[in-house]
Protein backbone atom coordinates (compact mmCIF):
# COMPACT_ATOMS: atom_id res chain seq x y z
CA UNK A 1 0.00 0.00 0.00
CA UNK A 2 2.87 2.42 0.60
CA UNK A 3 4.89 1.47 -2.00
CA UNK A 4 1.72 2.05 -4.26
CA UNK A 5 1.00 5.72 -2.61
CA UNK A 6 5.00 6.28 -3.54
CA UNK A 7 4.19 5.31 -6.92
CA UNK A 8 1.59 7.70 -7.83
CA UNK A 9 3.27 10.61 -6.01
CA UNK A 10 6.14 9.90 -7.75
CA UNK A 11 4.09 9.32 -11.22
CA UNK A 12 2.32 12.80 -10.28
CA UNK A 13 5.58 14.72 -9.46
CA UNK A 14 7.15 13.20 -12.77
CA UNK A 15 4.06 14.59 -15.04
CA UNK A 16 4.06 17.97 -13.12
CA UNK A 17 7.89 17.97 -13.86
CA UNK A 18 7.42 17.50 -17.80
CA UNK A 19 4.36 19.57 -18.20
CA UNK A 20 6.35 22.64 -16.62
CA UNK A 21 9.17 21.60 -19.12
CA UNK A 22 6.85 21.31 -21.99
CA UNK A 23 5.75 24.23 -21.61
CA UNK A 24 8.61 26.99 -21.00
CA UNK A 25 10.85 24.78 -23.43
CA UNK A 26 10.85 27.34 -26.31
CA UNK A 27 10.82 30.75 -24.38
CA UNK A 28 14.47 30.82 -23.72
CA UNK A 29 15.35 29.52 -27.24
CA UNK A 30 12.86 32.96 -28.33
CA UNK A 31 14.92 35.03 -25.95
CA UNK A 32 18.07 33.88 -27.52
CA UNK A 33 17.33 34.66 -30.55
CA UNK A 34 16.43 37.89 -29.67
CA UNK A 35 19.30 38.78 -27.51
CA UNK A 36 22.01 36.73 -30.07
CA UNK A 37 22.28 39.59 -32.91
CA UNK A 38 22.58 42.52 -29.85
CA UNK A 39 25.21 40.76 -28.00
CA UNK A 40 26.94 39.98 -31.60
CA UNK A 41 27.14 43.42 -32.84
CA UNK A 42 29.03 44.49 -29.43
CA UNK A 43 31.10 42.31 -28.95
CA UNK A 44 32.02 42.42 -32.86
CA UNK A 45 31.86 46.39 -32.17
CA UNK A 46 34.53 45.84 -29.82
CA UNK A 47 36.52 43.70 -31.76
CA UNK A 48 36.59 46.46 -34.25
CA UNK A 49 37.50 49.67 -32.14
CA UNK A 50 39.96 47.20 -30.12
CA UNK A 51 41.72 47.17 -33.82
CA UNK A 52 41.64 50.15 -34.68
CA UNK A 53 42.83 51.72 -31.41
CA UNK A 54 45.90 49.07 -31.47
CA UNK A 55 46.96 50.51 -35.13
CA UNK A 56 46.75 54.18 -34.08
CA UNK A 57 49.00 52.82 -31.09
CA UNK A 58 51.39 51.55 -33.48
CA UNK A 59 51.38 54.62 -35.74
CA UNK A 60 52.15 56.97 -32.37
CA UNK A 61 55.25 55.11 -31.31
CA UNK A 62 55.85 54.68 -35.13
CA UNK A 63 55.66 58.44 -36.16
CA UNK A 64 57.59 59.24 -32.53
CA UNK A 65 60.45 57.05 -32.95
CA UNK A 66 61.41 58.39 -36.10
CA UNK A 67 60.62 61.80 -35.16
CA UNK A 68 63.21 61.41 -32.45
CA UNK A 69 65.76 59.65 -34.88
CA UNK A 70 65.25 62.88 -37.23
CA UNK A 71 66.11 65.47 -34.25
CA UNK A 72 69.22 63.63 -33.97
CA UNK A 73 70.64 64.50 -37.26
CA UNK A 74 69.76 61.55 -39.59
CA UNK A 75 68.81 62.94 -43.09
CA UNK A 76 65.09 62.90 -43.67
CA UNK A 77 65.15 59.92 -46.48
CA UNK A 78 67.34 57.62 -44.18
CA UNK A 79 64.18 58.67 -41.29
CA UNK A 80 61.60 57.57 -43.83
CA UNK A 81 63.46 54.56 -45.05
CA UNK A 82 63.70 53.94 -41.26
CA UNK A 83 60.20 54.53 -40.39
CA UNK A 84 58.84 52.14 -43.14
CA UNK A 85 60.54 49.65 -41.78
CA UNK A 86 59.95 49.58 -38.31
CA UNK A 87 56.14 49.78 -39.64
CA UNK A 88 55.94 46.41 -41.53
CA UNK A 89 53.93 44.64 -38.38
CA UNK A 90 51.66 47.33 -39.48
CA UNK A 91 52.04 46.46 -43.27
CA UNK A 92 52.95 49.62 -43.48
CA UNK A 93 54.52 48.95 -47.18
CA UNK A 94 51.77 47.54 -48.68
CA UNK A 95 49.21 50.18 -46.93
CA UNK A 96 50.87 53.01 -45.78
CA UNK A 97 52.64 55.79 -46.20
CA UNK A 98 55.09 58.57 -44.12
CA UNK A 99 55.96 62.15 -45.01
CA UNK A 100 59.44 63.19 -42.92
CA UNK A 101 59.68 67.23 -42.56
CA UNK A 102 61.74 69.66 -41.91
CA UNK A 103 60.35 72.61 -40.36
CA UNK A 104 62.54 75.72 -39.32
CA UNK A 105 60.92 79.08 -37.44
CA UNK A 106 62.04 82.15 -39.43
CA UNK A 107 60.63 85.78 -38.99
CA UNK A 108 58.55 84.07 -36.09
CA UNK A 109 56.67 81.52 -38.45
CA UNK A 110 57.38 77.66 -38.93
CA UNK A 111 57.97 77.26 -42.22
CA UNK A 112 58.34 73.56 -43.83
CA UNK A 113 62.04 73.81 -45.26
CA UNK A 114 62.23 70.08 -46.74
CA UNK A 115 60.30 67.33 -46.61
CA UNK A 116 59.88 63.80 -48.29
CA UNK A 117 57.39 60.97 -49.05
CA UNK A 118 56.73 57.66 -49.61
CA UNK A 119 55.35 56.97 -53.04
CA UNK A 120 51.63 58.10 -53.14
CA UNK A 121 51.88 60.42 -50.26
CA UNK A 122 53.80 63.18 -51.83
CA UNK A 123 51.13 66.43 -51.52
CA UNK A 124 49.07 64.58 -48.89
CA UNK A 125 50.58 65.90 -45.31
CA UNK A 126 48.92 67.35 -42.92
CA UNK A 127 51.66 70.35 -42.10
CA UNK A 128 51.51 71.91 -45.00
CA UNK A 129 53.80 71.12 -48.33
CA UNK A 130 57.44 72.60 -48.74
CA UNK A 131 58.05 76.77 -48.08
CA UNK A 132 54.67 77.17 -47.18
CA UNK A 133 53.86 78.34 -43.54
CA UNK A 134 52.69 76.35 -40.76
CA UNK A 135 50.54 77.86 -38.99
CA UNK A 136 49.01 75.14 -36.67
CA UNK A 137 52.77 74.73 -35.30
CA UNK A 138 53.05 78.18 -34.33
CA UNK A 139 50.89 77.48 -31.30
CA UNK A 140 53.89 75.23 -29.79
CA UNK A 141 56.18 78.68 -28.36
CA UNK A 142 58.52 77.21 -30.84
CA UNK A 143 61.34 80.22 -30.71
CA UNK A 144 63.11 81.95 -33.37
CA UNK A 145 65.43 79.99 -35.26
CA UNK A 146 64.59 76.85 -34.34
CA UNK A 147 64.77 73.45 -36.61
CA UNK A 148 61.91 71.03 -35.60
CA UNK A 149 60.99 67.67 -37.78
CA UNK A 150 57.67 66.06 -37.96
CA UNK A 151 56.93 62.53 -38.82
CA UNK A 152 53.42 61.93 -40.57
CA UNK A 153 51.72 58.14 -40.40
CA UNK A 154 49.15 57.11 -42.57
CA UNK A 155 48.20 53.74 -42.97
CA UNK A 156 44.28 52.18 -44.93
CA UNK A 157 42.56 50.53 -42.22
CA UNK A 158 40.70 47.72 -43.41
CA UNK A 159 37.87 45.77 -41.09
CA UNK A 160 38.40 42.78 -39.60
CA UNK A 161 34.81 41.70 -38.70
CA UNK A 162 32.56 41.00 -40.75
CA UNK A 163 30.35 43.89 -39.64
CA UNK A 164 33.28 45.85 -40.25
CA UNK A 165 31.40 48.12 -42.87
CA UNK A 166 28.79 49.21 -40.64
CA UNK A 167 31.19 50.41 -37.66
CA UNK A 168 32.67 52.50 -40.90
CA UNK A 169 31.01 55.62 -40.32
CA UNK A 170 32.43 56.26 -36.70
CA UNK A 171 36.10 54.68 -38.07
CA UNK A 172 38.12 56.58 -40.55
CA UNK A 173 39.16 54.57 -43.57
CA UNK A 174 42.56 56.13 -43.12
CA UNK A 175 44.48 56.29 -39.72
CA UNK A 176 46.86 59.18 -39.13
CA UNK A 177 49.33 60.07 -36.69
CA UNK A 178 52.00 62.41 -36.36
CA UNK A 179 54.88 64.01 -33.95
CA UNK A 180 56.74 66.75 -33.42
CA UNK A 181 60.19 66.99 -31.99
Amino acid sequence: MISKRIDRERNRAGRTLARLVRSDSGQGVAEFALVLPMILIILLGMVEFSHAYDRVHGLAGLSREGANIAARGTALSEVLTTVMANGETLEMTGRGGAIVSRIVVQSGQPTVMAQVATAGYESKSEIVDVDAAAEWISMAGFTEGSTHFAVEVFLTHEPITPLGQLYRTVTPSVLYERAVF
